[in-house]
């Protein structure tokens, strides 16, 4: 099962949502790293050694993802989506059980 862990662009809405369904899910506000500056590159690894998939909606990720490794994985959301859309996309890449 994936793990994974929200950068600070990523509504906490959606995180939420998928505890309800049982995917583990720590986002950057829950670990004290929004709103704080922090460089892109110590957040992927922050979820790398956390084993934890990076999903963010930063372009700037998946350059970095091709520079820093090795890492768990960076998941983009660029496609314009509803909350509950995303939701049920991310539950599907990561099923419980």
């Amino acid at each position: 099962m994936l793990r994974y862990f929200f950068d600070e662009h990523v509504v906490d809405a959606i995180a939420e949502q998928l505890r309800r369904r049982g995917v583990d899910v720590l986002t950057a506000h829950a670990a004290g790293m929004a709103n704080q500056g922090i460089r892109d590159d110590v957040v992927l690894r922050y979820a790398a050694d956390s084993g934890r998939v990076l999903v963010t909606q930063d372009r700037d990720f998946s350059d970095l993802a091709y520079k820093i490794q090795p890492h768990e994985g960076v998941i983009m959301l660029q496609k314009p989506l509803s909350i509950g859309q995303y939701v049920e996309y991310l539950e599907l890449t990561a099923p419980c059980g």
